[in-house]
Parts: structure tokens; sequence; C-alpha cells
């Protein structure tokens, strides 16, 4: 079982911080049935992490960052720059956007700032062939059947440096 911090509700006092209280995540090693994952997380609303789910997939034995360089496409792809936040973006190849990544961390001399950040990129719909490198069936029973037809248009792609913290979602 793996743990993380939760913040606990507080009174709205605007010098106090939020009380944090410990909650327990159940773990599964590999996958488990449709039906359990909706009955005893999905329903219940209990936070559960998957480990190794697609450990078989030619994505997860192939993919690297040599490997996506060397893919043969030269569309452009919107990173962002400097934080999330600020919105500021910049257009580049793949290729290119992994050279850079790959400079930063080979880099010995101190960095003024971080790479960009490929950020939300529906990479499948760029690259459809990509998807043959991806087995969905091992995870489908844990999507809203909606989801399976189509599953690669919903899939979002994000790479940076190592280290590199970012928000999942905007409030």
């Amino acid at each position: 079982m793996d743990l993380i911090q939760e913040p606990r509700p507080t009174p709205a006092v605007l010098t106090e911080k939020p009380a944090q209280r410990v909650i327990e995540i159940d773990t599964v090693e590999g996958n488990i049935s449709g039906a359990d994952f909706y009955n005893q997380y999905v329903k219940p609303r209990k936070p559960l992490l998957l480990k190794g789910a697609t450990r078989d997939w030619e994505a997860c034995q192939q993919w690297n960052l040599e490997y996506l360089k060397n893919l043969q496409n030269d569309r452009e792809l919107t990173v962002k720059k400097a934080t999330i936040q600020d919105g500021a973006t910049e257009q580049m190849t793949l290729s290119a956007y992994v050279s850079l990544l790959e400079a930063f961390e080979q880099s010995t001399e101190p960095q003024k700032g971080k790479p960009p950040y490929l950020h939300d990129v529906g990479l499948f719909n760029i690259m459809p062939e990509l998807t043959k490198s991806i087995d969905f069936s091992t995870v489908a029973p844990y999507f809203p059947s909606f989801y399976h037809a189509h599953w690669w248009k919903y899939v979002q792609f994000f790479v940076s440096i190592k280290g590199h913290i970012t928000p999942l979602h905007f409030g």
C-alpha cells in the first residue's frame, strides 16, 4: 500500500495552513478484472495504484528518447515554455524537442532555465501508426465503454526533463 497526504478541510482562516491527513492507497501489481475495478474502486471512489498493467506493451519496451527522436515525422508540436501558467508556447518537431532535452540533461554547464515542456499533445492523432505499440485491450476494462472505439483520440502525451513537476489540472 502506498500513502499520500491529502489536505483536510479546515475553517476558512487565511493565516492557517490546511491540516494534512494520510490516506492509504491500495496497490495492485498487474491487472484486475473490470468488474473488481469498478466495484472496489470506481463505485466507492477509492484510489488505486495499478502497477505494471502496461509493462508488456511494445511501447513500454521500445519507446525512449532515441526512439522518439528518430520517428519520421516533421510535423511541428506545441511545447510550453517557462511555466505552464504563463502560457508561452513554441513550435518544434518531436526530433528537435528530444534533442533539446538531451542537450539539457547532458550539459555540465549551469542552466538558466528549464527546456520547454511537451504537454497535452494528442500524439496518436498526429502519428496514428504509434497505436500499434499499444495493446489497449489490457486496460480497456478500466475505461468507460464510449472510450473504447476511439481511445487514441483521448490520449494525451507528456514529456519533459527528469524531475519536472507540473499541475495535471487547471482550476
